[in-house]
């Protein structure tokens, strides 16, 4: 059972981070993406409960752009972006937008129904990657807790 839960552990370690390097990646494969003029329509940091009964917040961003006299809307600002714990994370993209004069999308040339308006690496992008390196000591402690459950159970 310890050997598994190190190997799931390492797995889910190793997924997090390729997934978080995937998503960079494809923050810098869209600067060849045309670059439209945007309007933000609707902004909002919306606050749930999580499992284990801390708040997650998440940006809510819808905009506008036309592309090739079609209009879109979008509610996809950047890629990887999820939902965090870390309020301030959100308050920071959204001051970083309304503080901007005019606001750009990077649209799809080969579909314009898919575009982005942060592009490059970004601070969430940053946070959600280092995310597994600072919860790893976590996880070995909560395993530790939960061999400790299993062995009063007898289960291990």
């Amino acid at each position: 059972m310890e050997i598994f839960v190190k190997y799931l552990l390492g797995y889910l370690f190793l997924r997090s981070i390729i997934f978080n390097l995937v998503g960079i990646l494809r923050s810098f494969f869209v600067f060849s993406w045309v670059r439209v003029p945007a309007s933000i329509m609707y902004t909002n940091i919306e606050a749930s409960s999580s499992v284990k009964g801390s708040k997650l917040y998440e940006v809510e961003i819808w905009y506008s752009y036309s592309y090739k006299n079609e209009g879109f809307t979008s509610k996809r600002f950047a890629f990887n972006y999820s939902s965090s714990p870390l309020s301030i994370l959100h308050k920071i993209t959204l001051r970083r937008l309304n503080n901007k004069k005019q606001i750009f999308a990077r649209v799809n040339p080969k579909d314009p129904t898919q575009a982005v308006l942060l592009s490059g690496v970004n601070l969430f992008h940053i946070v959600n990657l280092c995310l597994p390196i600072i919860s790893g000591p976590y996880q070995f402690i909560e395993v530790q807790a939960f061999k400790t459950i299993f062995k009063k159970l007898g289960l291990l």
